[in-house]
C-alpha cells in the first residue's frame, strides 16, 4: 500500500527538526536494541524492519503499548548514542491489538515482505 501523500505532506510541515534517516549500520544497531529491549522486558518479537526513517514491530507479551513505545526508543537511542549517532524520534507511535492468530500472520507478512527492499528485519523462527 502506498503512503498517503496528503499525510506524508502534513507530517512534513509540522516536523520542528530536520528529518533523521537511518542508514544500513544505524538501522542494524536500531534493531539490536529492539531484539534487548524484548529480551530484558520478556516479550516476544515476531518481526521487525527497521527502515530509514521508521520502524514496524510485531510484539507478543506488551500490555500497555505507550511505554513499550517509550522503551523501544530508549533501548535505541541508547545504542545510537553509544556509537555517536544523534538521532531523535518522534513523538509517540502508532500500536494496533492483533486480535487472533490470522491477524498476527497478516502482520508479520506485512512488516517483512511489504516494507520495498529490507534493511534491518527479523522474523521470529518458526
Amino acid at each position: 500500500m502506498a503512503p498517503s501523500v496528503p499525510l506524508v505532506n502534513h507530517g512534513k510541515r509540522i516536523m520542528t527538526h530536520t528529518e533523521a534517516s537511518l542508514d544500513r549500520g544505524d538501522s542494524l544497531l536500531v534493531l539490536n536494541a529492539i531484539r534487548e529491549t524484548c529480551a530484558f522486558r520478556h516479550w516476544t518479537l515476531l518481526a521487525a524492519h527497521v527502515r530509514s526513517a521508521h520502524v514496524h514491530l510485531v510484539v507478543d507479551g506488551i500490555t500497555e503499548a505507550s511505554c513499550a513505545i517509550r522503551d523501544f526508543k530508549a533501548y535505541a537511542s541508547r545504542a545510537l548514542n553509544v556509537e555517536g549517532v544523534r538521532r531523535r524520534w518522534a513523538r509517540g507511535g502508532n500500536a494496533r491489538l492483533l486480535r487472533d492468530s490470522r491477524a498476527v500472520r497478516s502482520a508479520i507478512r506485512y512488516v517483512v515482505d511489504c516494507q520495498g527492499p529490507p534493511m534491518a528485519a527479523y522474523t521470529a523462527p518458526d
